[in-house]
């Protein structure tokens, strides 16, 4: 990610999530060890983070894991989009540089 974008975004649950979501974005399959090492986060914490992302982003996104790792795709791109900057919107400095 680009280096201010990653000063300006505070919260750590908001960097591991925008982290995450950008390599399940990318890859067609990734286990939850591939995603600890690009990201820098524990296993355990990816697994939690993935349960509350599925959550968060309900039925705008279909994310299941098998025995190749976890998939991703979209089903309400647009909401998803949406969703997604609600998350940067919760960052009071981003907005700030942002606007």
């Amino acid at each position: 990610m680009h280096i201010l974008f990653d000063h300006l975004v505070m919260a750590d649950k908001t960097k591991r999530w925008l982290l995450l979501l950008a390599t399940l974005e990318e890859e067609e399959h990734v286990t939850a060890q591939t995603l600890a090492k690009q990201t820098g986060f524990g296993r355990r914490t990816i697994i939690e983070d993935i349960k509350v992302i599925k959550d968060y982003f309900g039925e705008r996104i279909h994310l299941i894991g098998d025995e190749k790792g976890y998939h991703f795709s979209f089903l309400n791109p647009k909401g998803y989009y949406e969703e997604k900057q609600a998350l940067l919107n919760e960052e009071k400095l981003f907005l700030f540089v942002d606007q």
